[in-house]
This record gives structure tokens, C-alpha cells and sequence, in this order.
């Protein structure tokens, strides 16, 4: 048996670690980042306590690691575009916005949980703040160019909006009208 290569050793640890944060997020959304321990995290994800101490240094770590994550799904919904008009770049958000929550409704469940825990890390709170901020921002803008009278309402309000329909997808899966949803929130701003 040939030794193992740099790559195939990179994709093991990229397996470990991915399975480490699946199970840490079940754990938080189920039970709580307070209540879940690094040996809980260990054993739902299969792994040794010290194995999981290799990848991360300890709870807030993981929780970063899932934040990042979240983070970066968010990224790409919000995706900025050079020289798209302001309404095919909303169109364009709530559109990755949909397909997002089509794709990914297993993360969104687990996150959403976690979500409603984060002002008990103070670690965690510039970084959300910033993200929120620069979301925010980017919708205020789109907004702006489209003529919006009062484009920093119009900007929370979608905002508010996505998180309640994020919840009601979650809470009524297939029962909830995805497609429905986003015709009517395309013609309601006018995108179609």
C-alpha cells in the first residue's frame, strides 16, 4: 500500500473537521451551546476527545467555525455584482436567497437555533455585527439606486422578512409555498 499523499491526508482532516462542526451544530441547536460539553461534541461526531481537541481549541472555536460557515452562505446570497443594474442585483438575492433555502433548509434548521443563542458570545459579536452592518448597507444601497423613499426601512424590512420566511420554511418544510413565495416577492418589488 502506497503511503498517503499531502492532498488525500488534507481531505481526511477536511472530513474529520466537517463531521466535528455537523455534529456540534445538531448538539447547539438541540440542547443548547451552554448545555452541549467537547465530549458530547466527540461522541455524537464519532470521534476521540483528543482527535477533537487536534481540530479545535474548544466550544467557541466550533461555534466560529459554524459561524463562518453561515457567514459564507450569506456571502454568496448577497453577492455583490459589478455593473448588474440595482434591480437584477436584488432580483439576483432573492433568487440565491430561494434556491439558498431550497438547497441548504438541514443547515438552516441547525442554524437558526444557534442564531437566537449568539448574544451569549460576546467573542461573536463584532463579527456579526459587521456582517449584519455590511448586509444592511449593501440592501440600502440597491434601495437607493432604485428610488425607494426611505431605503434603510425598505433595506431592515427585507431583512425581517427573509428571517421570518427562513423560520416558516423550517417550521412548515413541505407545507410552505417556496415557489409561490418568491413570485410573489419578485412582482411585489417589481423584478419580473
Amino acid at each position: 500500500m502506497a503511503p498517503r499523499t499531502e492532498e488525500q491526508f488534507k481531505e481526511i482532516r477536511e472530513k474529520s473537521s466537517s463531521k466535528i462542526v455537523l455534529a456540534a451544530m445538531e448538539l447547539f441547536s438541540r440542547d443548547g451551546y451552554l448545555s452541549t460539553s467537547m465530549a458530547d461534541i466527540a461522541k455524537r461526531a464519532g470521534v476521540s476527545k483528543g482527535l477533537l481537541y487536534n481540530y479545535f481549541e474548544g466550544k467557541e472555536s466550533i461555534l466560529l467555525a459554524i459561524l463562518t460557515q453561515a457567514g459564507e452562505e450569506g456571502e454568496k446570497i448577497m453577492q455583490i455584482e459589478e455593473k448588474v443594474p440595482p434591480k437584477e442585483h436584488l432580483r439576483n438575492i432573492l433568487t440565491r436567497f430561494f434556491d439558498s433555502s431550497k438547497e441548504n433548509i438541514a443547515f438552516y434548521r441547525m442554524i437558526f437555533p444557534i442564531a437566537f443563542q449568539v448574544h451569549n458570545f460576546p467573542f461573536l459579536q463584532n463579527i456579526i455585527e459587521e456582517k449584519r452592518d455590511r448586509f444592511v448597507g449593501d440592501l440600502i444601497h440597491v434601495f437607493e439606486e432604485l428610488g425607494y423613499e426611505e431605503p434603510e426601512m425598505e433595506a431592515w424590512q427585507l431583512g425581517a422578512l427573509t428571517d421570518g420566511l427562513m423560520i416558516q420554511m423550517i417550521h412548515l418544510e413541505d407545507e410552505f409555498p417556496l415557489k409561490e413565495m418568491q413570485d410573489f416577492l419578485l412582482r411585489k418589488y417589481k423584478l419580473v
